[in-house]
């Protein structure tokens, strides 16, 4: 690639990457792995790839969207669903586990509350740190979990699971006593649209990166 192509594509790389105030979070689907709480989410992950995938800016997934959906505006399907309205208690929809995954740059030392309506469970981990863990199945519900962070990367984990009905799961951030928004979005706008992957940006955007050293999954709150 002569240089001046490679400079306009990185350019346009810098365009379509997530701004400081989005999140680029991978989510992951392993159909049949819901039934069995977290211990059998986590071991779908380590026996088997994923069954979907997806890169998200914001992570507020419903299958009811006439159903309640946490309480920031917006929600969209999950990566199983392929973007069709399959409806509660779709084969796509039911018995599944999930795992959202990226890393989190913290600029401001703050106590950081996390909160997660979710329809099953939960298990949160910040850089290592269990944060929420919530291991039974119930209708949507609020959890909410605290972490002291000074400046620094951190990995985020989020392991989901549903069995049937509602499969929901709505992930918010508040630093300190601000208002609550999508992870990512601190202070920000209270929805968005999110970007799921294999779209043409996506493409461009690999394509433009394929000669650096590589691409890492991060946002900042």
């Amino acid at each position: 690639m002569k240089k001046t192509a490679l400079l306009s594509a990185i350019a346009l790389a810098g365009a379509l990457l997530p701004s400081t105030s989005n999140a680029a979070l991978l989510v992951e689907q392993w159909m049949g792995a819901g039934n069995s709480g977290l211990a059998g989410v986590d071991a779908a992950i380590a026996s088997r790839p994923a069954d979907y995938s997806g890169v998200y800016n914001i992570i507020d997934f419903t299958d009811d969207p006439a159903g309640f959906a946490g309480l920031i505006p917006g929600s969209v399907f999950w990566p199983s669903a392929g973007g069709l309205n399959l409806g509660t208690g779709h084969p796509l929809n039911t018995n599944f586990g999930a795992r959202v995954s990226g890393t989190v740059s913290i600029s401001t030392a703050d106590t950081y509350t996390f909160r997660t309506f979710a329809d099953d469970g939960v298990r949160l981990r910040i850089g290592g740190t269990t944060v929420i863990s919530d291991n039974s199945y119930h209708p949507e519900t609020q959890l909410l979990g605290s972490i002291f962070l000074t400046p620094g990367t951190y990995s985020l984990d989020l392991i989901f699971f549903e069995g049937g009905g509602e499969a929901s799961l709505e992930f918010a951030v508040q630093q300190g006593a601000g208002p609550f928004g999508h992870v990512g979005q601190i202070g920000g706008p209270t929805s968005t649209s999110t970007v799921p992957d294999g779209g043409s940006g996506v493409a461009l955007l690999g394509l433009a990166l394929s000669a650096l050293a590589g691409f890492r999954r991060k946002f900042a709150i």
